[in-house]
């Protein structure tokens, strides 16, 4: 099934799928911190996703809350904004969404609204991070 959004409002200004902003580092209003530069809105699968191909896109993952957060997001998943990634090699890596992300697999989406900005090299650390966090 796929994510039905075809845009999103960012501060004030519909942006449609395939259309690009130019955004300076931290424009997202986001956890993380995302770098600047040229994104794309589009719909990214979620088979090339990071957080899906490690299998850590599922609630036990997220062992230490209530699952509140997550139900809210399921009940209400066409009004959440899109999820960040970067661009590495044809694969996203996930700098904010990993919670939308785990909701829209729960959802049975093939599919997730994206900003996207291709890189030559990752913002953040990808291999003992989620190690050190899945065992502790």
């Amino acid at each position: 099934m796929d994510d039905k959004r075809i845009s999103c409002y960012l501060k004030g200004e519909n942006i449609k799928i395939g259309q690009y902003i130019k955004v300076k580092s931290g424009f997202f209003n986001s956890q993380c911190e995302t770098k600047g530069g040229t994104y794309r809105l589009e719909k990214v699968s979620l088979s090339k996703v990071d957080v899906v191909i490690k299998n850590i896109s599922n609630r036990d993952f997220f062992y230490f809350e209530d699952g509140k957060h997550l139900n809210n997001l399921k009940l209400n998943f066409q009004k959440t904004p899109p999820v960040i990634f970067e661009e590495f090699n044809d694969q996203y890596y996930s700098i904010d969404g990993h919670h939308r992300i785990t909701v829209a697999l729960e959802l049975g989406l093939t599919n997730i609204l994206a900003f996207v900005i291709k890189v030559d090299k990752l913002s953040y650390d990808r291999g003992q991070s989620f190690k050190i966090r899945l065992l502790s």
